[in-house]
């Protein structure tokens, strides 16, 4: 049960940079910028309050924040998340 939570989480984060690029991809980069800033949020907020007990979801977390504190391009944050959650499903 607890291993599936964990799985749908990766995949709502792969969704949402999906969806995320597809803005950009339809020229509107200001709802883009709103679903990245709240993902950037999610992991920050979920790296906090995650157990211990899940070393692999919490290292794509640290690979997350890592990703998005190193490298100022959206787009290329975005399809890094997307490839990186869809390694976790």
């Amino acid at each position: 049960m607890e291993k599936e939570y964990y799985v749908s989480r990766a995949k709502l984060y792969s969704d949402e940079a999906q969806r995320a690029i597809t803005y950009i991809n339809n020229g509107d980069e200001q709802y883009s910028h709103l679903i990245y800033q709240n993902l950037c949020k999610s992991f920050r907020l979920e790296l906090k309050v995650l157990k211990d007990d899940v070393p692999l979801y919490r290292q794509m977390l640290v690979e997350f924040n890592e990703q998005v504190a190193n490298h100022n391009d959206i787009l290329t944050n975005l399809v890094w998340i997307r490839a990186r959650a869809r390694q976790f499903e």
